[in-house]
């Protein structure tokens, strides 16, 4: 009889200690599987949470030339409202004529081109990267008693792309403005804004750069919020005047890790730690 109750206290202990470390085994897999899931979501998706939102391309130029009651005028414009992940936009014009005013020869002509075009890394919902460019070049030309005018403004040449952040997210955006001759003004820029409710407060503006063009070079933070880049190229060329103007820039996201994630991932590591180090005691065991 104590025969057989000493070999069912054997057995009874036996399977305890099969199962707790069959348990321990499991738990132990358990851990690194989720660790490894953990890590690869971290790693694949890097950026969490920045979603375009529209786009507004709009480009407009009008011109006017002639002599005496011979003119020759239009107005053309041109919208874009359909969200993809790269276009380019273009209009222009190259027109001129020549005849006699009031026994004088005259001649006078207008050519313009205006254009911009941006591509994003990523998808519509959950982007890395915008890069954008654009330019505006145009000249009006006379002799004579010709005269000629040419305009790009109002807005000329805009592209917004809006987009919102999710959560906060470390950015640069790097780029150059630049403009053969004239002043700027808030319409020839590039310009990173937040919606605070209200009104678009700039971020970063290139028209504060010194004489309003040059390159630029930004870095930061980006708590989340409502945000577009802006840019536009604004030109009028007086009589016999060449104007070019131009702008690129490259917006990078990199995301700022949450405490909760960061707490998982390291939390992860140590899973896969022990997994490796229970391992590592069963192959020496066997």
């Amino acid at each position: 009889m104590l025969h057989k109750q000493s070999n069912s206290i054997s057995s009874h202990a036996f399977i305890r200690t099969s199962l707790t470390s069959i348990l321990q085994y499991s738990t132990g897999r358990l851990v690194a599987i989720c660790a490894c899931f953990a890590l690869a979501s971290t790693i694949a998706n890097p950026l969490l949470g920045q979603t375009l939102i529209s786009r507004d391309s709009h480009l407009n130029f009008n011109y006017v030339f002639g002599a005496g009651a011979t003119a020759f005028q239009d107005t053309v414009t041109e919208t874009a409202n359909t969200l993809s992940l790269s276009d380019i936009h273009n209009i222009g014009a190259i027109e001129s004529s020549s005849g006699t005013f009031q026994d004088a020869p005259w001649t006078a002509g207008v050519s313009i081109d205006v254009e911009h075009q941006y591509s994003i890394t990523g998808t519509v919902g959950l982007f890395s990267q915008i890069q954008a460019s654009g330019n505006t070049t145009g000249e009006a030309n006379s002799s004579g008693p010709g005269s000629a005018g040419l305009f790009s403004s109002n807005p000329g040449n805009r592209l917004f792309l809006n987009f919102d952040l999710l959560q906060s997210q470390d950015f640069t955006l790097n780029g150059e403005v630049a403009f053969s001759s004239g002043n700027s003004s808030n319409q020839t820029a590039v310009a990173l804004q937040r919606w605070d409710g209200i009104v678009w407060q700039s971020v970063h503006n290139s028209s504060q750069l010194p004489g309003g063009q040059g390159a630029f070079s930004w870095t930061g933070t980006l708590n989340a919020g409502q945000y577009r880049m802006f840019s536009g190229l604004h030109g009028s060329f007086g009589q016999n005047q060449v104007l070019t103007r131009s702008y690129n820039y490259d917006l990078n996201f990199t995301s700022v890790p949450e405490p909760g994630s960061a707490s998982l991932v390291f939390v992860s590591m140590i899973g896969i730690a022990l997994f490796r180090k229970r391992r590592l005691l069963s192959d020496v065991c066997d």
